[in-house]
């Protein structure tokens, strides 16, 4: 019996060392409640203490288990938490690039090439060029630059340029316009290049700061480049404790970051990396982003359905991505919530309607997120899928002054959402000028109210006297 008791004594006291260690190490309680934690740490010991000294050996040892036990629970918690932050990945870009030619031609690997005509797009992308040198390095080749691949493919068809270099996204995209497309060609070379985009650790928690949220339409890995198909401002001024989400329209047409030959649409500059969308948006909305997260669909529905579904009001009957939607509340798993926030194509304002339903999405999650019920159930599996859900170059350590920040001083954020309006047409692009594409006309209007609105809450003006 007395081995028992001095086995649990130095349980005891090894599992309140490591949890005001684990709770100092993590950096995200504030100072006041760390404090509070000792103060009452210190209050259990004296209790104990004092059982000790009346021989009240059974409730001393149910204490200590008790102790030892929720010591335990909570650094567990503690440590899935820590994970999660040391999870976080940074952008890590992967472009995979095709050394294409055509179906019926000779060349059959890269020494076939040398001297011969390769025609490449004109765009100044730090992985396209990577791509190129890896060519270059390796053999002599003639460059032919072209300003669209629309003509990039019809000189490589007439046989004026032996092979092209494109990237997998441009390819996958050639595929779904043109069934026998893929029937054309052969590819002699595929390269990968990697490209890490470190963590901004010049901001700090008193800085606003503009973030871009970018959805890109894949699914499993988040480092693909792809078109993105969710593009929102989140603009925070932790000073002011105020929050702006605003709506960008897919299909906004515009000039790409650098291209001044032809308009193309927003999505479209997924397929140059994330830097040229949030470069696109800072020269269209004359804004400073700093920061960017990036969110694909897998992380998307795995973590709607680590807090159970969330449920949403519909004000339209409607079938999309082959769920039925009725008027009223609907309950949707990560699919549906997925399907949900992606339809545009059975309503006349489609791109619009999707940017309110998936701001409906971000307001159901928060509820749901917020309630500690849900929290708590399924704290593992949602920070787990938060994981996988993202990429993002917002350090880690300022990650942590945010939460810190809220668990510190409780702030009521004032929220406004706003999106940028416009209208829906047809007419050719520049990454791909040989189809119409559906476009959206954006009102200078309604782009000069939201960059208002966002760079008057950068400088510490009150959203209602901006509006």
């Amino acid at each position: 019996m007395k081995i028992f008791k001095n086995i649990t004594n130095i349980l005891m006291i090894i599992s309140l060392i490591a949890l005001i260690f684990f709770t100092i190490n993590l950096n995200i309680v504030p100072i006041k409640y760390i404090v509070l934690l000792i103060i009452g740490l210190l209050l259990i010991i004296c209790l104990f203490m004092y059982l000790v000294i009346k021989k009240n050996s059974k409730i001393v040892s149910i204490i200590q288990i008790i102790i030892i036990l929720l010591s335990i629970f909570i650094i567990s918690k503690i440590i899935i938490t820590s994970r999660f932050f040391d999870g976080v990945k940074n952008i890590e870009e992967t472009t995979i690039y095709y050394v294409i030619t055509n179906n019926d031609s000779t060349y059959t690997n890269m020494e076939d090439l040398i001297d011969k005509n390769i025609g490449i797009i004109n765009i100044k992308t730090s992985s396209y060029t990577k791509a190129i040198k890896n060519i270059t390095d390796f053999i002599n080749v003639k460059i032919n630059k072209y300003n669209n691949i629309d003509m990039l493919l019809k000189d490589l068809s007439n046989n004026k340029i032996d092979v092209i270099l494109i990237n997998s996204a441009s390819l996958d995209v050639l595929e779904e316009l043109d069934e026998e497309f893929k029937n054309t060609i052969k590819i002699i070379k595929e390269i990968t290049i990697r490209e890490e985009i470190e963590d901004n650790n010049n901001i700090s928690i008193k800085d606003p700061i503009n973030i871009l949220i970018s959805g890109i339409d894949t699914y499993g890995e988040t480092n693909k480049v792809s078109r993105s198909d969710v593009n929102i401002i989140l603009t925070i001024n932790p000073n002011t404790y105020q929050i702006v989400i605003t709506h960008i329209p897919r299909d906004t047409y515009l000039y790409l970051h650098g291209i001044d030959t032809m308009k193309d649409k927003l999505t479209h500059s997924g397929y140059y990396g994330i830097n040229m969308t949030k470069e696109t948006i800072e020269d269209f909305m004359d804004i400073k982003i700093d920061l960017f997260f990036r969110i694909n669909f897998t992380g998307f529905v795995k973590v709607i359905d680590s807090i159970g579904g969330v449920d949403v009001y519909s004000d339209k009957d409607f079938i999309g991505k082959k769920v039925h939607f009725t008027i009223g509340w609907n309950h949707l798993d990560g699919k549906k919530a997925l399907a949900y926030s992606r339809e545009r194509n059975v309503f006349k304002d489609g791109d619009f309607v999707r940017g309110v339903h998936q701001e409906q999405i971000i307001e159901a999650i928060i509820k749901k997120v917020t309630k500690s019920k849900t929290i708590l159930l399924n704290y593992d599996s949602l920070l787990s899928s938060l994981n996988s859900l993202f990429q993002t170059n917002m350090s880690t350590d300022l990650m942590k002054e945010y939460v810190k920040l809220q668990l510190d001083k409780n702030p009521t954020w004032k929220i406004e959402l706003q999106r940028i309006e416009g209208h829906v047409g047809k007419t050719y692009v520049y990454s791909i000028p040989e189809y119409e594409e559906y476009i959206t006309w954006t009102h200078n209007d309604s782009v000069d109210k939201c960059t208002k609105v966002i760079n008057g809450v950068i400088a510490g003006f009150k959203i209602d006297i901006l509006k």
